[in-house]
């Protein structure tokens, strides 16, 4: 008996784990297609200063949007996952001028692709959704 349920335990443990993995690679490959439908390179997705700041470029932010963005994310964010920080004012308003900066690059992003605020707010909140529909989708990327 108790192999049996060792055994339902070790194959629900790898169908999630499976599960989780193919959804991980969708979403990469959707952010390497983005990249490369805006004009930038793929590889850039993934780096961690380059990225953000990558992505306020391709919203059509300006570049010290861009920087304050990249910078925010990368090393702001950092700070409020510290036990001391926790609890202070300043990484709450961190956090919640990260979310802000966040929806208008995802909302600049949906605008430069001729999408809609539905999918905007899609791009927002869901993106593990949203990314692979705007990367395999027919949408194209607009300068302006």
């Amino acid at each position: 008996m108790d192999s049996i349920a060792t055994a339902i335990g070790v194959s629900t443990f790898l169908c999630i784990m499976g599960g989780a993995l193919s959804i991980l690679l969708v979403v990469v490959v959707s952010l390497w297609k983005i990249f490369n439908k805006a004009g930038k390179v793929g590889l850039y997705a993934f780096i961690p200063i380059v990225s953000p700041f990558q992505w306020a470029q391709i919203s059509g932010q300006g570049t010290i949007f861009a920087v304050i963005y990249a910078l925010l994310v990368t090393f702001g964010t950092a700070q409020v996952t510290s036990e001391q920080d926790a609890q202070s004012s300043t990484s709450g308003i961190i956090s919640i001028v990260a979310f802000v900066m966040y929806a208008i690059v995802q909302f600049g992003v949906a605008r430069r692709f001729s999408r809609g605020t539905a999918f905007a707010i899609g791009l927002t909140f869901v993106p593990y959704v949203f990314y692979p529909i705007l990367a395999f989708g027919n949408a194209t990327y607009q300068e302006s």
